[in-house]
């Protein structure tokens, strides 16, 4: 029986013992296979978060790609859109002549270059085939920095700028007077266009003014400048201005005194080519003016901006088109008391540019093309038209002009 017993306590025995060698190996293999489970999981991670980058890039290079695509899709649609207009393009003189001193230029038909050459389907540069007498007027017409730019652009470019008609166009900056005398001193000339602001007496005008490179100036504008109203500081003009006046087309005076009238009666001013002038803030006599005027004989366009020492002003003219004046109270007393239409048969417009001035405005002559009049108030005294007579704007005589 005992014996009996001890078998079976030694057979559960090494059954208990085959359980937990069993057990301690089932135990490894699931300890191994965890181990593997998360070496698996750590790896699908970083292939997750390669998958992720990867993608990124990609969604990156599609954006670069199509940024890319549609630059250089615009790039090739304005290739075209230039080339086409270049097909189209015709290039028109600026003047029916030649500019002064730039030659003539026989290769220009009828005052048209043709552009619209092509070479094999490609585009060409068209402005390379612009004759320099063109490409002169161009840059005769550009500002004066922009001009001289263009010698940058090539080699041929470089002496286009200094044979090129001279657009000197200086606002009195820093340097002004430095930049003045550098470029007057190395252009050639001749000048179309020399405008100039200085303040008050400035010694350099008159070595400007005597530069050959201002010969044949068509426009020029002198604007001197001051502090306050004090006209009794006004600039004399220079007599040397007026050694323009035979190619002036368009003249501005600003802040300045004219000479005495024996002066200019002696130098019998003729400006035979002006069309537009401008006084600004002068004091000039009547009979300066009424010299001057009468030795305009195309002038189209006058402004008389506040100017001093002139009451009664009488027009006759057979060019002019425009007239503009503005008189107001100073401490030199109200300007232009009167002014008097006598006879300008092309006048289109007489505009008064403020309420208060001249007190009596007659137009008395001939005037069939005028059809616009400037600011009319009560403040004019008398206001005549024709046989129609006004007094500070109320009709006291009207005549009309019935046709069958």
């Amino acid at each position: 029986m005992e014996a009996a017993a001890s078998a079976a306590v030694a057979a559960a025995k090494e059954t208990a013992l085959a359980a937990a060698a069993a057990a301690s190996a089932a135990s490894k293999e699931a300890a191994a296979a965890a181990a593997a489970a998360t070496e698996a999981a750590a790896t699908a991670k970083e292939a997750a978060a390669k998958a992720s980058a990867a993608a990124l890039n990609a969604k990156e290079a599609a954006a670069v790609a199509t940024a890319t695509g549609e630059a250089v899709a615009a790039t090739v649609a304005a290739a075209m859109a230039a080339l086409q207009a270049s097909k189209k393009r015709k290039f028109h003189l600026v003047d029916d002549q030649d500019p002064p001193g730039s030659g003539n230029c026989d290769d220009v038909d009828g005052g048209i270059v043709d552009l619209t050459d092509d070479v094999d389907g490609g585009s060409v540069d068209h402005i390379s085939r612009v004759p320099d007498a063109v490409l002169g007027t161009i840059l005769s017409l550009l500002p004066t920095k922009e001009g001289a730019r263009t010698q940058v652009i090539s080699r041929r470019w470089r002496p286009l700028w200094r044979s090129a008609p001279l657009n000197l166009a200086v606002d009195g900056g820093p340097n002004s007077k430095e930049l003045i005398t550098k470029i007057l001193s190395e252009h050639p000339g001749p000048a179309r266009r020399f405008s100039v602001r200085i303040f008050q007496n400035d010694d350099k005008i008159e070595g400007w003014l005597s530069s050959k490179a201002l010969d044949n100036l068509q426009e020029f504008e002198l604007i001197y400048t001051f502090w306050g109203s004090n006209w009794e500081k006004l600039c004399l003009l220079p007599l040397s201005v007026f050694r323009f006046s035979p190619t002036l087309r368009v003249a501005k005076f600003c802040g300045s005194h004219f000479p005495r009238s024996n002066l200019i009666v002696q130098l019998s001013l003729k400006f035979p080519c002006l069309k537009q002038l401008t006084l600004e803030k002068v004091t000039i006599s009547e009979d300066v003016l009424q010299s001057m005027l009468s030795g305009c004989p195309a002038l189209e366009c006058l402004e008389l901006m506040m100017v001093f020492g002139i009451d009664r002003l009488c027009i006759s003219s057979q060019t002019l088109k425009s007239l503009g004046f503005c008189a107001e109270w100073s401490i030199r007393g109200v300007t232009l008391h009167e002014l008097v239409i006598e006879d300008a048969p092309c006048l289109e417009r007489l505009l008064r540019f403020n309420p208060i001035g001249t007190k009596t405005i007659k137009i008395i002559g001939r005037t069939p093309k005028l059809a616009i009049l400037g600011m009319l108030s009560e403040h004019i005294s008398e206001f005549h038209l024709g046989s129609s007579v006004f007094q500070k704007m109320i009709a006291v005589s009207l005549t009309t002009k019935c046709t069958a």
